[in-house]
């Protein structure tokens, strides 16, 4: 499977490394704690630079475009997992806790 919720990856304490997929712009106003940003449309461009050593979490708006990526490089042998439902599932994590 390489899909994991919000949750688990927040619960995950282990070396691990979050990629937002989305527009710089958006990352540069909120994303993930701790996640670095490499624009979907030029990700393909870094994977001989991921590491094979540690789990990657992908996310990008929904979760359909790091679904495709993990999917994909799971399949080649990455530690990597999209986060179901993307950024809007931090968003409702988020306004969960304002509760």
């Amino acid at each position: 499977m390489f899909r994991k919720s919000l949750e688990e990856v927040l619960r995950d304490r282990s070396d691990k490394l979050i990629i937002d997929l989305r527009k710089r712009e958006e990352y540069e106003k909120e994303t993930i704690p701790g996640a670095i940003h490499i624009y979907h449309e030029d990700f393909t461009g870094y994977i001989s630079r991921l590491p094979k050593n540690k789990r990657i979490y992908l996310f990008c708006y929904t979760g359909d475009t790091s679904d495709g990526f993990a999917e994909d490089l799971s399949r080649a042998g990455y530690d990597i997992y999209s986060i179901e439902g993307g950024y809007h599932a931090f968003l409702r994590y988020k306004l969960k806790g304002m509760k």
